[in-house]
């Protein structure tokens, strides 16, 4: 058998690598909402805009003479009015929030996340106890702006996110001063707290309308489970909004990431019921027979990684996706010969019958991957030198090995459609892309120990100490099958 060929590369924390709005997200996001306030003056805001479900709840609020645009650095995406209305602004609330539903609310699953930007002066300087703020109007706390909050920094803009922390720029609320907000949430894609949302803030106001670069916050908060519509809430004191525009970003695509392996310290049995499995293996050469197996021991627990080679940066896509590989019994006998590339080459392998199911595994509190998650289970062949470093962000401060030698590969995964029977009730779990493969190498083993626990439809909370990793899979490439 050919070995792989060396190639040095590095992963990289996700942690440590600074992204702007990305250009992906924005060439694919979608403008669902926009209110430009094409309402004549001193009049409470009606159904203008497009996007939303109905007219303001306006609260006492009133349109001010005068809109905000243009933003005075230039570049703010301008929301045009019919020639025969004026473009206004949104001014003070001296009750309760003015709000406004979507016509449809955005929600993690059909999209990845949601963009909300809009401009906003307030006429005083910001305090502890000014408020012009906008906001998600259900589905969890999303605020942002010139936050009531008592704060030594609460005189700068900032945002407040569900669970109710508060965090604040450096940018003060200066008086007279329109500013472009923008806010990004992302779901379920913290890259520091496996499940919860990345939020992301744009100050400025000075200089053209840009989210090329860093953002002055970059915060993880407890998941939204919706985007609904948006709130306006003043203190009574002259603040003006306008220009509002809601962005729906897609679906995140069923990206494999690549996973660094740990060894458990302890054993860890999977839980009873019944297991089947069917790959591609099984599709072409045991005329489409699911495979019953008994699924066992824990074999390792894997982190998603980020990867440097060359310079060009793969990211980690599904930072809260894990993968737990467990040992299973098959009655499958015989050998597959392969050829698969990745970064490391062509390669040329022999695979021997399956013995190991890589299971889609939440870090607790979360609950278990649902049927339809963005990661397949895996149907693992064992199979019979590359210096990489390696970095796991899954840890603050990343946890970092350099200068690992990568050995031969040892394990082979196809994507399997998954059929779970517990008690009487039967959950299928689908192949999310039936192409996508995993190959697995060895390298020396490198001693670092953490605890988690963990949660899939085999172990529930359960309890893991690593000694150390010794595995990195990755994504690769099936060109060709054959059996002997």
């Amino acid at each position: 058998m050919r070995k792989a060929t060396f190639a040095r590369f590095t992963l990289a924390a996700a942690a440590s690598i600074t992204f702007g709005l990305s250009s992906l997200a924005w060439a694919n996001a979608a403008t669902i909402a926009k209110e430009a306030f094409c309402y004549p003056a001193s009049n409470p805001p009606v159904n203008g805009g497009t996007g939303w479900a109905g007219g303001w709840t306006a609260s006492g609020a009133v349109v001010h003479n005068g809109g905000l645009q243009p933003y005075p650095g230039g570049g703010y995406p301008t929301i045009s009015c019919p020639s025969t209305l004026p473009n206004n602004s949104l001014g003070s609330t001296p009750g309760s929030a003015a709000s406004r539903a979507l016509g449809s609310a955005v929600t993690p699953g059909p999209s990845s996340g949601v963009i909300l930007r809009a401009l906003i002066q307030s006429n005083v300087p910001g305090t502890p106890a000014t408020q012009a703020t906008l906001g998600n109007s259900a589905g969890g706390t999303l605020t942002i702006g010139d936050l009531p909050v008592s704060d030594p920094n609460g005189g700068n803009w900032g945002m407040q996110l569900n669970g109710g922390a508060t965090y604040f720029s450096t940018v003060p609320v200066a008086q007279g001063v329109t500013t472009a907000l923008t806010v990004e949430v992302d779901f379920g894609a913290s890259l520091t707290s496996p499940g919860q949302d990345r939020i992301r803030l744009w100050v400025q106001t000075t200089g053209a309308y840009s989210t090329a670069g860093s953002p002055d916050l970059d915060e993880s908060a407890p998941a939204m489970s919706a985007f609904s519509g948006v709130f306006w809430q003043t203190q009574g004191l002259g603040a003006l909004v306008d220009e509002i525009e809601v962005d729906q970003l897609p679906p995140l695509p069923a990206t494999l990431d690549h996973f660094k392996c740990y060894v458990p310290g302890s054993s860890i049995l999977a839980s009873g019921g019944t297991t089947s499995l069917l790959d591609e293996f099984d599709t072409n050469f045991h005329n489409g027979t699911p495979e019953s197996v008994t699924v066992g021991k824990l074999y390792r627990f894997c982190n998603p990684v980020v990867k440097t080679y060359k310079g060009q940066v793969t990211p980690v896509t599904h930072p809260g996706l894990h993968l737990a590989f467990y040992a299973i019994q098959t009655t499958t006998q015989g050998t597959y010969h392969l050829k698969v590339k990745n970064q490391f080459g062509k390669q040329k392998l022999q695979i021997g019958p399956p013995e190991w199911l890589g299971v889609p595994t939440s870090v607790s509190p979360l609950p278990p991957p649902p049927p339809g998650t963005l990661l397949s289970h895996f149907k693992c062949y064992p199979v019979t030198n590359v210096t990489v470093d390696l970095t796991d962000p899954f840890f603050n401060p990343p946890h970092m090995e350099q200068g690992v030698v990568i050995g031969s590969p040892v394990v082979f995964c196809n994507a399997a459609k998954k059929v779970h029977a517990v008690n009487g009730a039967v959950v299928t779990y689908p192949a999310v892309n039936p192409s996508q493969h995993l190959l697995c190498y060895q390298f020396a083993f490198n001693a670092f120990t953490f605890q988690l626990k963990f949660n899939n439809q085999y172990n529930n909370d359960a309890g893991f100490t690593a000694t150390g990793g010794d595995i990195l899979c990755v994504p690769s490439t099936l060109t060709k099958v054959t059996t002997p």
